[in-house]
C-alpha cells in the first residue's frame, strides 16, 4: 500500500486528520442547516408575495373588463374617449326629427277664444 504510514506517530497523525475532518463536516452541516432555515423564509415570503399579487391581478383584470353597463359607476365616470363603442354605436343611430308643433295656438297663450271662438 503506498503512502500508508507505519508506526504508532503515523496512527496518531491518522487520527489527528480524521478529528479534524469530522469537525469541518459538523461546521459545514451546521452551515447547510442555517441556510436552508434562511432560504426556506425566503420562499415563504415569497410564496405570500405571489398570492397578494396574484389577488392584485385579479382585482384589476375584473375592473378592466367593467363598463357603466355592468358596474355600479355612473356614465360619467368614463373619461373622454374610453366610451368606445357604446359612443360610436350611439352616434350611427339615425336621429330623430323633432316632432312638428300642432296647429293652433303657440304653447303658454292663456288667452282664451272670445265671443264666437276669436282670441
Amino acid at each position: 500500500m503506498p503512502d500508508v504510514p507505519v508506526g504508532p506517530d503515523a496512527e496518531a497523525a491518522l487520527r489527528a486528520a480524521n478529528a479534524r475532518l469530522r469537525q469541518v463536516i459538523e461546521a459545514k452541516d451546521t452551515e447547510i442547516a442555517v441556510l436552508r432555515m434562511s432560504h426556506q423564509a425566503q420562499l415563504n415570503a415569497l410564496r405570500a408575495q405571489v398570492a397578494v399579487l396574484s389577488a392584485e391581478i385579479a382585482d384589476l383584470c375584473a375592473r378592466l373588463g367593467q363598463n357603466p353597463r355592468n358596474s355600479s359607476r355612473p356614465p360619467s365616470s368614463e373619461g373622454a374617449g374610453q366610451a368606445g363603442a357604446e359612443v360610436a354605436a350611439y352616434e350611427e343611430r339615425p336621429q330623430a326629427r323633432p316632432a312638428e308643433r300642432p296647429a293652433g295656438r303657440d304653447p303658454g297663450d292663456d288667452r282664451s277664444p272670445g265671443p264666437g271662438g276669436r282670441a
